[in-house]
């Protein structure tokens, strides 16, 4: 049985308190999110982003795999990463399917910054090959160098898949 052992004062309640104003309008501007304070906030800020610049869009319901599919005609899954602080993204491989891998950071000036755009098996494949790495096959954890060492690889190969801007005509 859980007990209440304390409570918010100061400067800690008027934040979360003002957390909880910020989820409520983001919830108001896109209903599709629930932009939870304990965790998700971010993600789904990115994800929401992720939608407006790339040629994607966000499954009407969450899945396990992939928050989005590509608006083309293969209809990809993409999963979707975003991070604040950018020092580690969760990763995890999915055989056997075609998924795409999208993480982003958001910088403090509001820049958004791509760090791997591709193939989402590629990855481990990439890292596991590292001189020095000590990764198995279910090493969860990725970092934002080793995302942007296995981004600057994927897209030297020729046919690297990756999701597309949008209007740019640019990848």
């Amino acid at each position: 049985m859980s007990k209440i052992i304390g409570r918010l004062d100061g400067v800690y309640l008027d934040s979360y308190r003002k957390l909880l104003k910020i989820q409520e309008t983001l919830c108001e501007e896109e209903p599709r999110k629930r932009f939870t304070i304990d965790g998700n906030i971010i993600g789904d800020i990115g994800e929401i982003m992720a939608e407006k610049f790339y040629q994607i869009a966000l499954h009407k319901k969450q899945k396990k795999t992939s928050d989005a599919f590509t608006t083309d005609q293969d209809k990809i899954p993409v999963q979707i990463k975003c991070s604040f602080i950018g020092t580690r993204y969760t990763y995890r491989k999915y055989s056997g399917q075609d998924i795409l891998y999208l993480a982003l950071q958001i910088h403090p000036n509001g820049d958004i910054e791509e760090i791997y755009n591709g193939d989402n098996n590629y990855i481990q494949g990439f890292l596991v090959k590292e001189p020095g790495s000590i990764r198995t096959e279910t090493t969860r954890g990725v970092s934002k160098a080793q995302l942007l060492r296995a981004n600057a690889a994927f897209q030297k190969e020729e046919g690297g898949r990756k999701v597309m801007l949008r209007n740019s005509g640019k990848d």
